[in-house]
């Protein structure tokens, strides 16, 4: 289990990702158990996203949380392993009043 830095997690963003209607993998549930109880509080055991960003190759797995707040789960799709996580908070990012 490992949280992303912001420097990471900005490395594995594509300009233009690729919504995707797939199963989210087991390592992706997996992983997501083992991240800390307190780091996923509040956010949802379903996804609501998953985005492919071919270039770098990684997909997104966004689980929501509070508005506008996502846990996002990173898979390395050609190691087919789990890069990390990140919180993603929209609100923050663009200046969003919650």
């Amino acid at each position: 289990m490992r949280r992303l830095t912001e420097a990471e997690f900005r490395a594995t963003i594509q300009a233009r990702p690729v919504l995707v209607a797939a199963e989210v993998p087991a390592v992706i549930r997996a992983y997501l158990k083992s991240v800390p109880r307190a780091e996923r509080r509040g956010f949802a055991t379903t996804p609501e996203a998953v985005r492919d960003m071919p270039e770098p190759g990684f997909r997104h797995v966004l689980f929501p949380g509070p508005r506008n707040v996502f846990l996002v789960v990173v898979l390395d799709v050609p190691a087919g392993a789990v890069l990390g996580h990140h919180v993603l908070d929209l609100n923050q990012v663009y200046g969003v009043r919650r």
